[in-house]
């Protein structure tokens, strides 16, 4: 079905709990579409009346905008076609609502002519398939290889393209909208990803629920990478029941496992001691059921040089007038340090973490694989004031007052996209 209310907008009364309306923005999602951050409430004029509205933005990189006490679309949403799944045993809704306007804030297809540098080595980073890097395969190679025909394509076991990726478009800082004018400042990413999915032996054995539990993090041989550990010696490193136990504790950035039973969980944890011998069949369990396929992982489609197989801009920052749909301006969001390309003198980067913005007309944002903090003029998109954090700043600001100073101040945290962590917050005076 289509999994209502996962991926939706929910209006409640707040005094009584009743549900007024609701819009799901993804049908049955099987391609991590989730809202990435919480919707903003403003003010639109529509001729020459005030309607309450509110906007969502998602990681696909549309904004649906509704009169927030009736749930009506402010402008026209289109419930569009799309192919089925080819994966026997799955399904998949055969429509997606997209909205008419405003126009999406994120690239939506990846075409071969929109490929940055199609004869450097390729590589997908995170999960999916390592070894495809030593055949020597080109960034257009592998964009062969797989399904790019845009948005909410069935995954697949050669490979489709998911673009924009799993982190968006919109990611957790959402976006800004002015209170005065409507005007919605949001942040997007441009990078292209890679979903795969497996065929699985039999799915309730120890091998089968690591594949479905474990693979899509760990990846799909168990290899691990970066700060995800790899499960293929964890033997060497846990006991049976220590495993256990941080399945159902979770740990760290590892979430606990509440969803599988005791047996369920053993299954796995004999499975990653070599504990588990025999045939998958002797090692069923019973509640498991049937899952045929797994998704052995997802990962950013970039060049061995770790850029990006798109072209620039990696990231954007756009203003939205919230009125018409129409665009004020975009502009690119951060520079990938090292690139020289005269074609784009300032590339924009993966960005994580939303802007704030000010009655003086100014909005700031760190966000940047860079690691810089910026403040950008808001009816133009004029960069006014930049300067180095100490660490990422991967957080939307805050802003406040102390004895009519204002302030901002922003979490440097870093540690996303290969940069170092850092544990300081930084402000900066107006």
């Amino acid at each position: 079905g289509d999994n209502l209310f996962a991926n939706s907008l929910i209006a409640l009364n707040a005094d009584t709990g009743e549900r007024i309306w609701h819009f799901q923005f993804v049908h049955h999602d099987v391609w991590d579409r989730d809202l990435p951050a919480p919707p903003n409430l403003f003010d639109v004029e529509r001729d020459g009346q005030k309607i309450p509205a509110v906007a969502q933005v998602t990681k696909s990189g549309h904004v649906f905008v509704f009169d927030r006490l009736t749930g009506a679309p402010l402008f026209p949403i289109e419930e569009k076609a799309y192919p089925q799944t080819t994966l026997v045993g799955d399904t998949t809704s055969p429509s997606q609502p997209l909205p008419l306007k405003p126009k999406p804030f994120a690239r939506q297809i990846l075409t071969e002519e929109e490929l940055y540098a199609p004869d450097e080595p390729a590589f997908v980073d995170d999960f999916i398939d390592h070894k495809q890097n030593e055949k020597g395969f080109t960034v257009l190679d592998r964009f062969k290889q797989v399904t790019s025909e845009g948005q909410f394509i069935p995954p697949d076991t050669l490979g489709t393209i998911l673009y924009p990726g799993a982190d968006g478009g919109a990611e957790w800082g959402g976006a800004a909208v002015d209170p005065r004018d409507g005007t919605m400042y949001v942040n997007s990413n441009e990078m292209a990803w890679i979903v795969r999915m497996a065929e699985l032996g039999s799915s309730s054995s120890g091998k089968g629920l690591t594949q479905i539990h474990c693979a899509r993090c760990h990846g799909g041989n168990l290899q691990g990478l970066g700060v995800i550990p790899e499960l293929q010696q964890v033997r060497s490193r846990l006991t049976p029941k220590e495993i256990q136990q941080t399945m159902v504790l979770g740990k760290g950035a590892m979430p606990a496992h509440p969803n599988l039973s005791q047996e369920e969980i053993a299954s796995i944890s004999d499975y990653l001691s070599g504990l588990e011998v025999g045939s998958e069949e002797d090692h069923r369990v019973e509640k498991a059921g049937n899952t045929p396929y797994a998704m052995v992982g997802f990962g950013r489609f970039k060049d061995q040089r770790g850029y990006p197989v798109v072209k620039p801009p990696w990231g954007t920052l756009n203003a939205i007038d919230l009125n018409t749909g129409e665009y004020k301006w975009t502009i690119p969001l951060g520079h990938e340090e090292g690139l020289i390309d005269p074609n784009h003198p300032v590339s924009g980067t993966e960005n994580y973490g939303g802007p704030v913005i000010t009655a003086g007309g100014v909005l700031l944002i760190g966000a940047t694989k860079d690691e810089k903090f910026r403040a950008f003029h808001m009816e133009t998109g004029e960069l006014l004031w930049q300067t180095d954090l100490p660490a990422g700043g991967y957080a939307t600001p805050a802003t406040y007052m102390v004895n009519g100073k204002q302030y901002i101040v922003i979490a440097c945290g870093g540690g996303k996209m290969g940069t170092p962590s850092g544990d300081i917050y930084l402000a900066f005076s107006l």
